[in-house]
């Protein structure tokens, strides 16, 4: 369709599905990486634009050209037919086809056409006695469909390599799905109820893409490490059965883009933690570590939070519900050990950092030296009195985490964003020492300071800041310093301030 925004790994995956994407023999480059290469080299040529980004700078979306989609449709009419109307037109032998709201239709197509079929998007399901007809199927797309149930026989589509589920009524997965081995894509996203994955998913040993809604009440399948090809995982729910233990992670060694932990506090240990060896998952970019608000035992979550080093290429970071009584080394520091020589690795690709509702914690991190941080939001972390001189980072090169040895050109260097949440007993947000000399939050242009309620000072170092709100706090101190050398605010929001 024209005008229509097409996802990047979407596209990538279905090429796959179709062996395009195969490397050269002796390569041990993955194809996801051979089609992210061509995918820019058509980006380059403009047969795609209007990217879109994330917040990390990865392009996830993009458009064809209308001309580029008028002649890659000329040159693929002989392959591909879609129909988006109720018309009454005799559906050609193709390779490809789209009935997006005839799925009734799906009865006309005889044996011989359905058997030439490669790619299948359609608005309903296939009846039990046709689906035999389509076995060389790459790609079934259900997308939207309004379909409650998935035949038992779709087994027997042995080529499948990619399903899409996603916006269904589906109920529950046949347990034949896990029969689908050369399967590499399984998305089934935006399903109430909550539909669980088949509980035998460690037999997809082809799964490269696994797409489910984030459920902090289920039960991961069994056996999850076995699915050695996988790279896309959104999230994992730590259990303390076998097959559910946060080792399964560790096996788990192409994992890439987005991961949620859930529920670590049943990680027992700075060592078992350490199995899931997230500090070599180079090519993971946002994680997020979430505990039960449920639970009751907290003793071991420092450790644990310590045994979850990440790699240092992270962009994102959130840790959320921790109990600890203060954060472990790396997270202090911002800064993590590699290869046991102690030496540290400052976290500088990290752009995102969240830390929320960690409430026994006294003491900030130190953030000032992040030389790429554009966004971080503190909130509900009732034990901080004071956001000190540690949290500019002033002590970086006796840490260690400046290799050089060479002063900051700035603190906080590329910060856009901060937002300071429901911080009850926050009195102080102290000046940078060395603001004289080094520019602090050069770049900062919104500024949310929202129920800090015994806030009564705060810096006045944002020379660029554009927007500030200013809510329920019972002191106008803070606002009042904030104020005092602004030149650049553009929008001001102040409520409930006594």
């Amino acid at each position: 369709m024209k005008n229509f925004f097409l996802e990047k790994d979407q596209l990538f995956q279905q090429w796959m599905a179709h062996g395009f994407l195969q490397p050269p023999e002796g390569s041990s480059k993955l194809m996801e990486d051979i089609g992210n290469d061509n995918f820019h080299i058509l980006l380059q040529n403009s047969l795609f634009q209007d990217i879109e980004m994330n917040d990390y700078g990865i392009i996830t979306h993009c458009k064809m050209h209308d001309l580029v989609h008028d002649l890659a449709q000329s040159i693929s009419k002989s392959e591909c037919f879609a129909l988006e109307t109720d018309m009454r037109v005799e559906i050609p032998r193709v390779r490809h086809l789209a009935l997006y709201n005839n799925g009734d239709r799906i009865h006309t197509i005889q044996e011989e056409s359905a058997k030439k079929l490669r790619t299948l998007f359609l608005g309903s399901v296939v009846p039990e006695n046709k689906l035999l007809n389509f076995r060389c199927l790459r790609v079934m797309n259900f997308c939207g469909a309004h379909i409650e149930e998935l035949p038992n026989s779709i087994s027997t589509l042995v080529h499948l390599r990619y399903l899409d589920l996603s916006n269904t009524k589906i109920r529950v997965f046949p347990e034949s799905v896990a029969k689908l081995y050369n399967l590499q894509t399984l998305t089934a996203l935006n399903i109430w109820p909550f539909v669980e994955p088949p509980k035998e998913l460690r037999n997809l040993i082809s799964l490269r893409h696994l797409y489910v809604d984030d459920n902090p009440e289920l039960q991961m399948p069994l056996g999850m490490g076995k699915l050695t090809c996988l790279q896309t995982l959104p999230f994992f729910n730590v259990g303390q059965d076998e097959g559910r233990l946060i080792e399964e992670l560790g096996f788990l060694k192409n994992l890439r883009g987005n991961l949620k932990l859930c529920n670590p506090e049943h990680v027992g240990s700075r060592d078992e933690a350490h199995k899931a060896d997230l500090s070599c998952k180079e090519n993971i970019y946002n994680l997020k570590f979430e505990w039960s608000l449920l639970r009751e035992d907290n003793n071991s979550d420092e450790g644990v939070l310590e045994g979850l080093q990440p790699s240092p290429y992270l962009k994102g970071l959130e840790i959320s519900s921790y109990a600890g009584n203060k954060f472990p080394s790396w997270t202090m520091r911002m800064a993590v050990s590699m290869d046991g020589d102690g030496a540290l690795l400052p976290l500088n690709n990290l752009v995102k950092l969240k830390l929320v509702n960690s409430k026994r914690c006294e003491q900030i991190p130190m953030l000032g030296q992040l030389l790429l941080l554009r966004e971080l939001e503190l909130c509900r972390m009732d034990n901080i009195k004071c956001i000190g001189e540690s949290f500019y980072g002033h002590h970086w090169n006796r840490l260690g985490t400046n290799h050089s040895g060479e002063e900051p050109e700035a603190l906080f260097p590329s910060l856009r964003i901060i937002k300071l949440c429901c911080m009850p007993n926050l009195e102080e947000w102290m000046e940078a020492t060395d603001a004289s000399i080094v520019p602090v939050f050069p770049c900062l242009e919104s500024l949310e300071i929202f129920c800090c309620p015994q806030l009564k000072s705060a810096p006045s170092h944002f020379a660029c800041l554009k927007e500030l709100r200013y809510n329920t706090v019972n002191s106008g101190g803070a606002l009042e310093k904030i104020c005092s050398k602004l030149t650049t605010l553009t929008e001001l929001d102040i409520k409930h301030v006594s």
